[in-house]
């Protein structure tokens, strides 16, 4: 498989419906392994709907001196209770969703792992949201940094708050009634209100 062919992603925490659109129109992807890690962006951060409105959720990172590890190499940072932090946000912000009992169990117990590596915990996250939508995308790692690709979708969601930039077809959302219809959240959002209904909403 090469990755000229192929459409490559970066890895991505909770990864936004943008996101799971392309692995849907895709049989294979790769999964960007070896670039270095970069600041404010999806790949240690989603976003979810609250009762208080939209609400970003960061993965703490590891700070070391060499700043050009790659990513396969980013460790987590365990000094703050940032994971029960966040299965306390998204238990408040979906307690409530039409198949929120379904999907929460595992992803509870995804979060409670302590994974060394953030490209860990996002490809478990990732593999367990294409299997509950029955998106049957193969998912490969990139074993080497490649600079032109054909299908390259590493920088498509680096913008900060990029939600915002992508149009979504509405669909019911908690709270809705309160913010009005909020484009392009962490597919967790459409999983929870949607559920199998997911794959046929991309």
């Amino acid at each position: 498989m090469e990755s000229n062919t192929t459409p490559v992603l970066s890895t991505s925490y909770f990864p936004c419906i943008a996101y799971f659109s392309i692995l849907n129109k895709h049989e294979n992807v790769l999964i960007e392994t070896q670039e270095s890690f970069k600041k404010q962006t999806h790949r240690n951060r989603t976003y979810i709907l609250s009762a208080n409105g939209v609400l970003p959720l960061i993965v703490p990172i590891q700070r070391f001196k060499d700043v050009s590890l790659p990513i396969c190499q980013t460790e987590i940072c365990y000094k703050t209770p940032w994971q029960t932090n966040h299965l306390r946000a998204i238990a408040s912000a979906y307690g409530k969703s039409s198949y929120f009992e379904y999907y929460f169990p595992q992803i509870e117990q995804i979060l409670k792992k302590e994974h060394r590596y953030l490209i860990d915990l996002n490809q478990e996250i990732t593999m367990l949201l294409l299997q509950k939508m029955k998106i049957p995308t193969k998912i490969t790692p990139t074993s080497s940094y490649e600079k032109e690709i054909k299908e390259d979708y590493r920088e498509a969601f680096d913008k900060k708050r990029i939600f915002t930039d992508y149009t979504t077809k509405p669909y019911f959302q908690c709270f809705e009634h309160k913010f009005g219809f909020q484009h392009n959240l962490s597919a967790l959002d459409l999983l929870f209100n949607l559920g199998p209904e997911s794959k046929q909403y991309l």
